[in-house]
C-alpha cells in the first residue's frame, strides 16, 4: 500500500482505490491537522491509525480555535471533507476549499449546513492553471513587454540595458576568474623556482666535488698526505681483543723409577 495511514483514505486502505475523492480526504486531514495542531486520526502504529481511519471520525475541534460560527461551521466542513463513505465527501477538492474559506471569513453564511451550492459559493480566486503553465505564460509576458530590437546602419541591436544584478554578478564572476587565475600563475611561478633552485645547488655539489679531486689530483705526494690528515677522518670502532683463552694443565707422565707406593 502505498500512503501514510493518517492521511489515507479508508477505500484506498482497504481496496486501494485512489482517485480525487482519497486525495480530497487526504487534503482535509492536513487542514484539520493545520487547524488543530493534532492528526485527525492519530494512533501508536499503523494498524491502530488504519482502524481509526476506517471506523472513527475524528475528534471535534476545540472551542479555542475562535468564535462558535467558526468552530462549528469549520468542523462541519472538515467532518465533510473526511467522511468514511465517498458520497459524502464534497464533489471535489475545489468544494472543499470554497467551504473551509467560507467558514472562516463568513460564519453566519457556513453555519447549520457546511455543504455548498452554485447561488451560495464565494470567488476566492483559486488559481486551477498548472504550474508549468503559468511558467509558460509569465515567461511570454515578459518577452512580450521587452523592447524589441532596433535597426541600425550596422545591423540589428538591443535596445534593453541589462538589470543591476546581472551587472553585478558578471563583475563578481570576472573578479574571481581573475584571482583565480592569479593564484595560478603563482603557484607555477614558485613551482618552477624551486626546481630550478634545487638543480642549482645539485650542481654547485657536483661542481665542488670534482674541484676537490682535480685539486687532489694535481697536488704532491706529501701535500696531499697533509691534505688527507687536516680532513676529519671517520670515527671507527676501536679493535676488539680476543678473550684469554685457559690453558690446558701438563700431561701427567709416570717416573717407572719411583718406588711403589704402599697402603699404611
Amino acid at each position: 500500500m502505498l500512503g501514510t495511514p493518517a492521511y489515507t483514505s479508508p477505500e484506498a486502505l482497504s481496496k486501494g482505490d485512489f482517485g480525487a475523492a482519497s486525495d480530497q480526504f487526504a487534503f482535509a486531514a492536513t487542514l484539520y491537522e493545520a487547524a488543530t495542531g493534532i492528526r485527525a486520526f492519530g494512533g501508536d502504529d499503523a494498524i491502530v491509525t488504519a482502524g481509526k481511519v476506517s471506523s472513527e471520525p475524528p475528534p471535534p475541534l476545540e472551542p479555542a480555535l475562535g468564535s462558535a460560527p467558526v468552530v462549528r461551521s469549520l468542523g462541519a466542513a472538515l467532518s465533510k471533507g473526511v467522511a468514511k463513505e465517498v458520497e459524502g465527501r464534497f464533489a471535489s477538492c475545489v468544494d472543499l476549499g470554497e467551504a473551509v474559506a467560507r467558514a472562516i471569513e463568513r460564519p453566519a453564511d457556513a453555519d447549520g449546513d457546511a455543504s455548498t451550492t452554485p447561488s451560495d459559493r464565494i470567488e476566492v480566486g483559486l488559481e486551477r492553471t498548472p504550474l508549468s503553465s503559468r511558467v509558460a505564460l509569465e515567461k511570454a509576458r515578459r518577452s512580450s513587454d521587452r523592447p524589441g530590437p532596433m535597426l541600425t546602419p550596422y545591423g540589428a541591436s538591443r535596445t534593453e540595458t541589462p538589470r543591476p544584478s546581472i551587472i553585478i554578478r558578471k563583475q563578481t564572476h570576472r573578479w574571481q576568474n581573475l584571482i583565480a587565475a592569479s593564484a595560478l600563475l603563482v603557484i607555477l611561478i614558485l613551482v618552477v623556482l624551486g626546481k630550478k633552485q634545487q638543480q642549482r645547488d645539485v650542481e654547485a655539489r657536483d661542481a665542488a666535488s670534482a674541484s676537490a679531486v682535480v685539486t687532489a689530483l694535481r697536488m704532491p705526494p706529501s701535500a696531499a698526505l697533509s691534505l688527507s690528515l687536516t680532513l676529519p677522518q671517520p670515527k671507527r670502532p676501536p679493535p676488539q681483543r680476543p678473550h684469554p683463552v685457559a690453558s690446558a694443565p701438563p700431561p701427567l707422565t709416570l717416573d717407572a723409577s719411583a718406588p711403589p707406593l704402599r697402603d699404611e
